[in-house]
């Protein structure tokens, strides 16, 4: 079962060459790996991997934005078969995690997309250090058999495709969702849920350090957690009752905690962001690409 790994990068350099080495970890390596940077000067440099792992990475350029950034590797994996797994530059693989995950679409040929388990994820935190997070993957130990749960949807810091099911149905992400994305990884799944399981692992297993350079401002995000919903619930990709409960989970938090905010989030831009979501949405005027026109 050939595997590809996928990283859409941003402004990370040091972080990106760590989760890269790291790979040489796995018990099983990737066959290929695809890099794809906004600018390859900043944000990947010159790399210094080990032997293992030098040979098999591919630095593949294109437009900007997390949704630009993946089609940019998806079309590198036309003609390919197997599996396209996409991590985030800050998500630490346990070692077992490729050979786990080759297991999953080797024996289940109805499974078309997965998502494996965070054991920790610092998205919601000051973020977690390269070192922490490889000590808990490494101390992890990785036992009882798999138990798949149908879920539908995958989390985008690390979730994995059958290549043949998106290059059939000729699905990409989504680049009406600009920049950070926000959903897009719902949308994508979402779309390749029509043509079989899309299920959460036990056994692929890692951390997510959440780490804050290189991830859009306050205004733009807080904008996109209002619209792009909406955006999915008209394109068919997101029900209606989940598109508005997230959306007030969002709105809701970011309004109270702006008044104690923490030093990591800035909660005022957000709302402020909601604010403008909401008021497009009510005069129909709602488009996830109008963060483009914002400052950031």
């Amino acid at each position: 079962m050939e595997l590809s790994v996928g990283i859409a990068t941003c402004g990370r350099q040091e972080l990106l060459s760590k989760v890269l080495s790291d790979l040489a970890r796995q018990s099983e390596l990737p066959d290929r790996i695809y890099v794809a940077p906004i600018d390859v000067g900043n944000d990947v440099g010159r790399l210094d991997l080990p032997e293992e792992i030098s040979g098999l990475v591919n630095i593949v350029e294109g437009p900007k934005g997390s949704s630009a950034q993946r089609n940019t590797i998806l079309k590198k994996t036309v003609g390919s078969e197997g599996i396209v797994l996409f991590i985030d530059d800050d998500f630490v693989l346990h070692a077992d995690y490729c050979r786990e995950l080759r297991k999953i679409y080797a024996y289940n040929p109805d499974v078309v997309g997965c998502a494996g388990k965070v054991l920790k994820d610092g998205i919601n935190s000051p973020g977690i250090t390269f070192e922490d997070a490889l000590a808990i993957v490494e101390g992890y130990a990785n036992v009882g058999a798999e138990k798949l749960r149908d879920n539908g949807t995958t989390y985008g810091c690390n979730m994995s495709f059958r290549l043949e099911t998106v290059h059939k149905n000729g699905i990409e992400f989504d680049e009406a969702l600009p920049l950070y994305g926000w959903f897009e990884d719902l949308d994508f799944s979402a779309q390749v849920a029509k043509h079989g399981r899309v299920v959460n692992s036990s056994r692929c297993v890692g951390v997510h350090m959440g780490h804050k350079a290189g991830r859009t401002s306050g205004l733009r995000l807080g904008y996109s957690q209002v619209v792009n919903p909406i955006y999915m619930w008209k394109k068919g990709t997101m029900q209606l009752v989940p598109a508005v409960a997230n959306i007030a989970r969002r709105i809701v938090a970011n309004a109270i905690r702006s008044i104690w905010p923490e030093a990591w989030v800035d909660r005022r831009g957000r709302t402020i962001g909601n604010i403008k979501g909401l008021a497009h949405i009510i005069v129909g005027k709602e488009d996830p690409r109008k963060i483009l026109e914002m400052e950031s």
